[in-house]
Protein backbone atom coordinates (compact mmCIF):
# COMPACT_ATOMS: atom_id res chain seq x y z
CA UNK A 1 0.00 0.00 0.00
CA UNK A 2 2.86 2.39 0.81
CA UNK A 3 4.43 1.68 -2.57
CA UNK A 4 1.09 2.55 -4.24
CA UNK A 5 0.93 5.87 -2.35
CA UNK A 6 4.53 6.71 -3.26
CA UNK A 7 3.63 6.55 -6.96
CA UNK A 8 0.82 9.15 -6.56
CA UNK A 9 1.26 12.86 -6.96
CA UNK A 10 0.46 15.19 -4.13
CA UNK A 11 -2.90 16.09 -5.67
CA UNK A 12 -3.77 12.39 -6.15
CA UNK A 13 -2.82 11.68 -2.56
CA UNK A 14 -5.11 14.43 -1.31
CA UNK A 15 -8.00 13.13 -3.45
CA UNK A 16 -7.39 9.57 -2.27
CA UNK A 17 -7.33 10.70 1.36
CA UNK A 18 -10.60 12.57 0.83
CA UNK A 19 -12.28 9.38 -0.31
CA UNK A 20 -11.70 7.81 3.08
CA UNK A 21 -13.50 10.65 4.79
CA UNK A 22 -16.72 10.51 2.73
CA UNK A 23 -19.83 9.73 4.79
CA UNK A 24 -22.77 7.36 4.13
CA UNK A 25 -25.98 9.22 3.08
CA UNK A 26 -28.26 10.04 6.03
CA UNK A 27 -30.78 7.31 6.94
CA UNK A 28 -33.82 9.61 6.52
CA UNK A 29 -32.78 10.26 2.92
CA UNK A 30 -32.90 6.54 2.12
CA UNK A 31 -36.37 6.22 3.71
CA UNK A 32 -37.67 9.17 1.66
CA UNK A 33 -36.33 7.70 -1.57
CA UNK A 34 -37.85 4.26 -0.86
CA UNK A 35 -41.21 5.82 0.08
CA UNK A 36 -41.23 7.93 -3.11
CA UNK A 37 -40.47 4.84 -5.21
CA UNK A 38 -43.30 2.89 -3.54
CA UNK A 39 -45.78 5.74 -4.08
CA UNK A 40 -44.81 5.80 -7.75
CA UNK A 41 -45.38 2.01 -7.90
CA UNK A 42 -41.80 1.54 -9.08
CA UNK A 43 -41.13 -0.91 -6.25
CA UNK A 44 -43.41 -3.00 -4.01
CA UNK A 45 -42.92 -4.19 -0.52
CA UNK A 46 -42.49 -7.93 0.10
CA UNK A 47 -45.69 -8.01 2.18
CA UNK A 48 -47.82 -6.64 -0.70
CA UNK A 49 -46.15 -9.03 -3.15
CA UNK A 50 -46.76 -12.03 -0.91
CA UNK A 51 -50.39 -10.97 -0.33
CA UNK A 52 -50.99 -10.70 -4.08
CA UNK A 53 -49.39 -14.09 -4.70
CA UNK A 54 -51.63 -15.65 -2.04
CA UNK A 55 -54.75 -14.03 -3.54
CA UNK A 56 -53.87 -15.13 -7.07
CA UNK A 57 -53.06 -18.65 -5.86
CA UNK A 58 -56.36 -18.91 -4.00
CA UNK A 59 -58.32 -17.68 -7.03
CA UNK A 60 -56.59 -20.20 -9.33
CA UNK A 61 -57.18 -23.06 -6.85
CA UNK A 62 -60.87 -22.13 -6.51
CA UNK A 63 -61.27 -21.95 -10.31
CA UNK A 64 -59.64 -25.36 -10.79
CA UNK A 65 -61.86 -26.85 -8.04
CA UNK A 66 -65.04 -25.44 -9.64
CA UNK A 67 -63.93 -26.71 -13.05
CA UNK A 68 -63.36 -30.21 -11.70
CA UNK A 69 -66.75 -30.20 -9.93
CA UNK A 70 -68.44 -29.05 -13.14
CA UNK A 71 -66.76 -31.73 -15.23
CA UNK A 72 -67.63 -34.43 -12.70
CA UNK A 73 -71.29 -33.37 -12.57
CA UNK A 74 -71.43 -33.15 -16.37
CA UNK A 75 -70.08 -36.67 -16.81
CA UNK A 76 -72.45 -37.99 -14.15
CA UNK A 77 -75.45 -36.18 -15.68
CA UNK A 78 -74.69 -37.51 -19.16
CA UNK A 79 -74.16 -41.02 -17.88
CA UNK A 80 -77.76 -41.32 -16.60
CA UNK A 81 -79.51 -41.05 -19.99
CA UNK A 82 -76.75 -43.03 -21.69
CA UNK A 83 -77.25 -45.91 -19.27
CA UNK A 84 -81.03 -45.81 -19.67
CA UNK A 85 -80.85 -45.76 -23.47
CA UNK A 86 -79.53 -49.30 -23.29
CA UNK A 87 -82.52 -50.42 -21.22
CA UNK A 88 -85.64 -51.74 -22.95
CA UNK A 89 -88.63 -49.43 -23.26
CA UNK A 90 -92.10 -50.30 -22.01
CA UNK A 91 -95.39 -48.58 -22.70
CA UNK A 92 -97.99 -48.19 -19.98
CA UNK A 93 -101.31 -47.97 -21.85
CA UNK A 94 -103.77 -46.27 -19.48
CA UNK A 95 -107.30 -47.51 -20.02
CA UNK A 96 -110.18 -45.55 -18.53
CA UNK A 97 -112.31 -46.97 -15.75
CA UNK A 98 -115.41 -48.87 -16.96
CA UNK A 99 -117.57 -46.26 -15.30
CA UNK A 100 -116.43 -42.71 -14.90
CA UNK A 101 -117.03 -41.36 -11.37
CA UNK A 102 -120.15 -39.17 -11.53
CA UNK A 103 -120.01 -35.47 -10.67
CA UNK A 104 -116.26 -35.12 -10.14
CA UNK A 105 -115.55 -31.81 -8.47
CA UNK A 106 -112.95 -29.35 -9.73
CA UNK A 107 -110.85 -30.08 -6.63
CA UNK A 108 -110.83 -33.80 -7.47
CA UNK A 109 -109.67 -33.08 -11.02
CA UNK A 110 -106.90 -30.74 -9.81
CA UNK A 111 -105.76 -33.26 -7.20
CA UNK A 112 -105.72 -36.03 -9.81
CA UNK A 113 -103.64 -33.92 -12.22
CA UNK A 114 -101.17 -33.11 -9.44
CA UNK A 115 -100.79 -36.80 -8.56
CA UNK A 116 -100.05 -37.73 -12.18
CA UNK A 117 -97.61 -34.81 -12.53
CA UNK A 118 -95.79 -35.68 -9.29
CA UNK A 119 -95.47 -39.32 -10.32
CA UNK A 120 -94.17 -38.35 -13.78
CA UNK A 121 -91.66 -35.91 -12.21
CA UNK A 122 -90.37 -38.63 -9.89
CA UNK A 123 -89.92 -41.03 -12.81
CA UNK A 124 -88.16 -38.29 -14.80
CA UNK A 125 -85.74 -37.58 -11.92
CA UNK A 126 -84.87 -41.27 -11.78
CA UNK A 127 -84.18 -41.22 -15.51
CA UNK A 128 -86.94 -43.77 -16.19
CA UNK A 129 -89.53 -41.64 -17.99
CA UNK A 130 -89.22 -41.28 -21.77
CA UNK A 131 -92.59 -39.64 -22.51
CA UNK A 132 -96.19 -39.52 -21.38
CA UNK A 133 -99.42 -37.70 -22.18
CA UNK A 134 -103.12 -37.69 -21.38
CA UNK A 135 -105.34 -38.30 -24.41
CA UNK A 136 -108.62 -36.57 -25.20
CA UNK A 137 -111.86 -38.53 -24.86
CA UNK A 138 -112.82 -38.11 -28.52
CA UNK A 139 -111.08 -40.04 -31.28
CA UNK A 140 -111.31 -41.58 -34.72
CA UNK A 141 -111.40 -45.17 -35.95
CA UNK A 142 -109.93 -46.07 -39.31
CA UNK A 143 -110.95 -49.31 -41.00
CA UNK A 144 -110.62 -50.73 -44.47
CA UNK A 145 -113.94 -51.60 -46.20
CA UNK A 146 -113.95 -52.94 -49.77
CA UNK A 147 -110.33 -51.83 -50.17
CA UNK A 148 -111.02 -48.27 -49.11
CA UNK A 149 -110.21 -46.62 -45.76
CA UNK A 150 -113.28 -45.59 -43.80
CA UNK A 151 -113.06 -43.13 -40.90
CA UNK A 152 -115.62 -43.09 -38.08
CA UNK A 153 -115.83 -41.66 -34.61
CA UNK A 154 -114.43 -43.76 -31.80
CA UNK A 155 -117.06 -45.17 -29.44
CA UNK A 156 -117.91 -42.98 -26.48
CA UNK A 157 -118.13 -45.97 -24.16
CA UNK A 158 -115.34 -45.47 -21.59
CA UNK A 159 -114.83 -49.22 -21.25
CA UNK A 160 -111.49 -50.08 -22.82
CA UNK A 161 -110.93 -46.49 -24.00
CA UNK A 162 -107.30 -45.42 -23.89
CA UNK A 163 -107.03 -42.40 -21.61
CA UNK A 164 -103.27 -41.82 -21.91
CA UNK A 165 -99.88 -43.46 -21.91
CA UNK A 166 -96.42 -43.41 -20.36
CA UNK A 167 -93.27 -44.63 -22.06
CA UNK A 168 -90.62 -45.76 -19.58
CA UNK A 169 -87.22 -47.46 -19.31
CA UNK A 170 -87.01 -50.72 -17.34
CA UNK A 171 -84.66 -53.69 -17.13
CA UNK A 172 -87.46 -56.22 -17.63
CA UNK A 173 -91.17 -56.82 -17.12
CA UNK A 174 -90.67 -57.27 -13.39
CA UNK A 175 -89.24 -53.77 -12.96
CA UNK A 176 -91.80 -52.32 -15.37
CA UNK A 177 -94.62 -53.90 -13.32
CA UNK A 178 -93.16 -52.40 -10.13
CA UNK A 179 -93.10 -48.96 -11.74
CA UNK A 180 -96.65 -49.33 -13.11
CA UNK A 181 -98.04 -50.40 -9.71
CA UNK A 182 -97.04 -47.00 -8.32
CA UNK A 183 -98.85 -45.10 -11.09
CA UNK A 184 -101.84 -43.08 -9.76
CA UNK A 185 -104.01 -44.29 -12.67
CA UNK A 186 -104.81 -47.46 -10.73
CA UNK A 187 -106.26 -45.39 -7.88
CA UNK A 188 -108.87 -43.91 -10.22
CA UNK A 189 -110.23 -47.35 -11.07
CA UNK A 190 -108.50 -47.49 -14.45
CA UNK A 191 -106.40 -50.34 -15.74
CA UNK A 192 -102.86 -50.34 -17.15
CA UNK A 193 -101.81 -52.53 -20.04
CA UNK A 194 -98.07 -53.04 -20.01
CA UNK A 195 -96.30 -53.75 -23.32
CA UNK A 196 -92.60 -53.88 -24.17
CA UNK A 197 -91.45 -51.92 -27.22
CA UNK A 198 -90.19 -54.28 -29.91
CA UNK A 199 -87.10 -52.49 -31.20
CA UNK A 200 -86.78 -54.08 -34.62
CA UNK A 201 -84.10 -51.54 -35.56
CA UNK A 202 -81.64 -53.01 -33.06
Amino acid sequence: MNEFKDELSNEEREAFAALDRKKIPPHFLEERIVRALKESNLIRSQVVWRTNVIKIGSAVAASVALLMIGLTLGVWWKSIPAANQKLPEFMLVLQAAPQEPPNRSAEDVVRSVREYSAWAAKMRQQGLLVAGEKLTSDGRLLTMIDGRPVVSEAPKDPKGRIAGYFLIHARDYQQAESIAQDCPHLKTGGTIELRQIDSIAQ
